[in-house]
């Protein structure tokens, strides 16, 4: 990292079905640190936003950004001296369409970045975490089935 640096630039992004118009779905992350969340990471050098939401998707989902259809910028946040108290994050999310149905699970699972993904609608997503959190509330300590 340069002497001069500083940010770590980010980005992240919703994948949206290739057939999204149709079926209302979304590519539903899944890791144990955050719960759902979304794929992406780190820019890399010489890499912009999008180019690094395509390569950060592959290697974490196996689907790429479909070049062809719009992306669209969803929020940002920055969070000042996120790293070694210097630091600062800058990270941009987006939903943008994905470039196949069939996302690659062989990269998922226990100690892996995403544990699972499921094509899901907003709906879905939203019954699964009502109730994670009602068993959450219960007091077992147990949580709901996970995808």
């Amino acid at each position: 990292m340069p002497n001069y640096a500083t940010s770590i630039e980010g980005s992240h992004g919703v994948p949206l079905h290739p057939k999204y118009d149709e079926n209302g779905q979304f590519l539903a992350v899944f890791d144990e640190r955050f719960g759902y969340t979304t794929a992406g990471g780190a820019v890399d050098v010489s890499e912009g936003k999008l180019k690094a939401l395509s390569r950060e998707w592959s290697e974490e989902i196996g689907l790429k950004v479909n070049p062809e259809k719009p992306v669209y910028f969803l929020f940002g946040y920055q969070k000042t001296h996120a790293r070694e108290n210097v630091l600062n994050d800058n990270v941009s999310y987006f939903a943008a369409r994905a470039d196949k149905e069939d996302f690659d699970s062989k990269n998922m699972g226990e100690g892996k970045e995403v544990r699972s993904a499921e094509w899901m609608s907003v709906e879905d997503v939203v019954k699964a975490y009502l109730a994670e959190r009602a068993a959450r509330n219960l007091g077992n300590g147990d949580s709901a089935e996970r995808p």
